[in-house]
């Protein structure tokens, strides 16, 4: 580890009652382009952890009113700090000293007068050692995230997909054994409730392979130069029907212009998918739902706002509403079906395109949802 300046400047906290001690000792770090603070008592040393935050402390054991092994343990007491590596400076070797040093929690110690090349390299050696310690307690709780969203994903799957499962299985249940006494009218109906039920099943894994592909950075995204009303328009034919069901209008108020947008054509229709499809969900019957293109304040963005007539979401909800399985406490108005998952995919589709999402709501007064594009 060569502490030069393309890399970290390591903090090393010096503390030592004796002022030669501490020169001498600063600027030898210094030389090496280390970041030095200094400290003359343990009182001071304490005070000092907690402002600079430093990467390895050098102390002193033989110090009035405080001892170097009692700055130690306090400093071990503290959780925040407890893992700083502490090498003490002693004038003495007796195997009793040393023994102490380490019960108190230090990981070394340098006698004095030092060994300029020996202290370099025990510095070294132990900011290596906790920036180890660091990177494998930092991946291990990493894989401890990933396996409890593993687990958490097979039990949402499971759950979400044991009802529409269920359906299907007792109507076709129903079919078998009923199947002389109905009507094509009965029929067709049966069909469609298990048409429902497999496109709710479809969505499920469609969004558990989507975030999974977006995490993996298995996502292309494919940038190019389109104008927002035909992807718009596209977007609100396929849910005229849907909307339709609700007696919803969904009333779309382009520019006078077409603004074009650089990003991928077939990420941006899904985004507008799910935020279409989620104005109608959350909208009750008989309301509108408005899109209404523009360009944001700095004039380098297109700005889509999505505005329907809804519940609102509350404050606690705004917070999460972009996290996986986010479950919000609003619910859809005609016992329509979510993943929990839909914002979150779009969240990380408008950032790979270099662009942003973001909502306003009230309760009692609607939601809208802005998507923001580079312009062309």
């Amino acid at each position: 580890m060569n502490n030069d300046s393309n890399q970290k400047k390591y903090v090393i906290l010096i503390v030592d009652d004796i002022v030669q001690n501490l020169q001498v000792l600063g600027t030898t770090l210094m030389e090496h382009n280390y970041e030095i603070s200094m400290a003359n008592n343990g009182f001071q040393a304490l005070k000092l952890v907690e402002k600079v935050n430093p990467d390895l402390i050098l102390l002193d054991v033989l110090m009035p009113d405080m001892t170097g092994f009692e700055v130690c343990e306090k400093i071990k007491a503290m959780d925040k700090f407890k893992d700083i590596p502490v090498i003490f400076l002693t004038a003495k070797t007796e195997a009793e000293d040393i023994v102490q040093g380490f019960e108190k929690g230090g990981v070394d110690y340098i006698t004095k007068p030092f060994n300029k090349s020996e202290l370099l390299v025990r510095i070294r050696t132990h900011i290596e050692l906790k920036n180890a310690r660091d990177i494998i307690l930092e991946q291990n709780q990493r894989l401890t995230a990933l396996n409890n969203e593993k687990s958490e994903i097979l039990g949402i799957a499971a759950h979400d997909l044991k009802n529409p499962l269920s359906s299907i299985k007792g109507l076709a249940e129903v079919v078998q054994m009923m199947y002389d006494d109905f009507g094509k009218d009965e029929i067709i109906d049966i069909a469609d409730q298990i048409r429902i039920s497999s496109e709710y099943m479809f969505q499920i894994i469609s969004d558990l392979l989507d975030i999974n592909a977006i995490e993996e950075g298995k996502i292309k995204i494919n940038l190019e130069s389109f104008g927002l009303s035909e992807v718009i328009n596209r977007a609100i034919e396929k849910y005229s029907q849907k909307a339709a069901e609700k007696s919803i209008n969904i009333i779309f108020n382009p520019q006078s212009e077409d603004l074009k947008v650089r990003a991928d054509v077939v990420k941006t229709i899904q985004v507008l998918d799910n935020l279409i499809s989620n104005a109608l969900k959350f909208s009750p019957f008989g309301k509108s739902v408005w899109i209404e293109p523009g360009i944001d304040a700095s004039g380098k963005r297109a700005r889509i706002e999505v505005r329907d007539q809804g519940p609102g979401i509350s404050g606690d909800d705004m917070k999460k509403m972009f996290g996986k399985f986010a479950k919000l406490s609003a619910k859809p108005t005609n016992n329509e079906n979510s993943t929990g998952l839909g914002l979150s995919i779009v969240k990380k589709l408008v950032e790979s395109m270099n662009g942003s999402i973001s909502c306003e709501s009230e309760i009692g007064n609607g939601t809208s949802f802005f998507l923001e594009l580079p312009l062309e």
